[in-house]
């Protein structure tokens, strides 16, 4: 168990059971605002409020600090470890998310793209994506390895507040002060939203009536038909030659 300390620039690892305090963690040079554990326990990071704004990564079984994580120049509003500890995401009112080594601390990735305060960021269950939740009503979907923008979704009309991934991993959902909740379809944007076979120029398409299906006509002399939820294909239907 961890608590962080407003008055005191300290942070403090207590044993759950015992209620006994076990390491003060010293050194902020601003109040601890928020704490959080690694998934396995192993390390905790703690973040400063005005006029820092650092993250701090400690070995929990000592108190002994790791690394100071500098970098962004507001308050960092949220930061989380990924699920398999390796990486740690920050998000702040800098408008910036930044990645960094989860065991060293080191910086790795700043992601620039927002417009306003980002609010959120999540990682995926595989940990290879992270999505951000931001004050200008926008959700950004990005590849963790490389730090890479991979798509904005738009829909929300007021700031973003929060973001899960669901267990399958393709959906996302995510609440605003619109009033709102929504789930988007990750899967179409791991395609791009495109349906991809033809050899030449497509110059039809129609949807099926259930919805489930779409066929498209091109100059390739063939009729495909896509699973439109999976974006696959199902069946090609060649032209006879004349």
């Amino acid at each position: 168990l961890a608590s962080p300390g407003w008055s005191d620039r300290t942070a403090q690892i207590w044993k759950a059971k015992t209620g006994e305090a076990t390491a003060g963690l010293k050194g902020h040079q601003g109040d601890v605002t928020s704490v959080c554990f690694s998934p396995d326990g192993k390390r905790l990071i703690s973040v400063e409020h005005y006029p820092s704004f650092r993250l701090r990564l400690w070995e929990t079984a000592t108190g002994r600090p790791i690394a100071v994580l500098e970098g962004h120049a507001n308050v960092v509003a949220e930061f989380s470890f990924s699920p398999d500890g390796s990486r740690i995401a920050s998000t702040g009112m800098d408008r910036t998310i930044r990645i960094w080594d989860g065991n060293t601390g080191k910086p790795l990735h700043i992601m620039r793209g927002h417009t306003g305060w980002v609010n959120k960021a999540r990682f995926s269950h595989d940990g290879k994506q992270l999505a951000s939740a931001s004050d200008d009503h926008t959700i950004r979907v990005w590849d963790v390895s490389a730090g890479l923008f991979l798509a904005a979704l738009h829909g929300h009309t007021a700031a973003v507040n929060n973001l899960a991934y669901l267990p399958d991993g393709s959906t996302l959902v995510s609440d605003s002060n619109d009033g709102s909740v929504r789930y988007w379809d990750l899967n179409a944007l791991a395609r791009d939203g495109q349906l991809k076979g033809h050899a030449n120029f497509v110059y039809g398409v129609a949807m099926h009536p259930d919805g489930k299906h779409v066929a498209s006509a091109a100059w390739d002399g063939t009729i495909r038909i896509w699973d439109s939820d999976a974006g696959r294909e199902v069946r090609s239907l060649v032209h006879p030659q004349k």
